[in-house]
């Protein structure tokens, strides 16, 4: 009997992996239908729960306005706390966005990036 809340928890944290699995796929497929406020959507969900993967995708979308309105320093905070997470392409792309920004806006995205990586798990 004390195994079974083991075999509970296991099963739930497998599952879970499965559901971000599932939704970022999902994400993909409205992106590549070109659906992007549906994609932009999912990613923005999974995105506050800390996944590098979609905060990088959330910050491309908003760099370019697909699915949203353009808004640099937004993008340049979500590519933030990606890079910070590990994302490689986050990492490649923030280059380009803080180029079109002022020191001002990079400090002010800087605490917006504070505050999003507070946000996450």
């Amino acid at each position: 009997m004390k195994l079974v809340p083991i075999y509970i928890s296991i099963m739930l944290l497998a599952l879970s992996g499965y559901c971000r699995a599932d939704a970022f796929e999902d994400g993909l497929q409205h992106f590549g239908n070109g659906d992007y406020p549906a994609a932009y959507s999912i990613w923005h969900k999974l995105a506050e729960k800390g996944d590098a993967d979609a905060q990088y995708y959330v910050g491309q979308m908003l760099y370019q306005g697909k699915g949203v309105a353009k808004n640099v320093k937004l993008a340049y905070a979500w590519l933030s706390v990606s890079s910070k997470h590990g994302s490689d392409m986050a990492k490649s792309l923030i280059g380009d966005v803080k180029q079109e920004l002022s020191e001002a806006q990079i400090a002010e995205a800087n605490l917006l990036a504070g505050n999003l990586a507070k946000s996450g798990p």
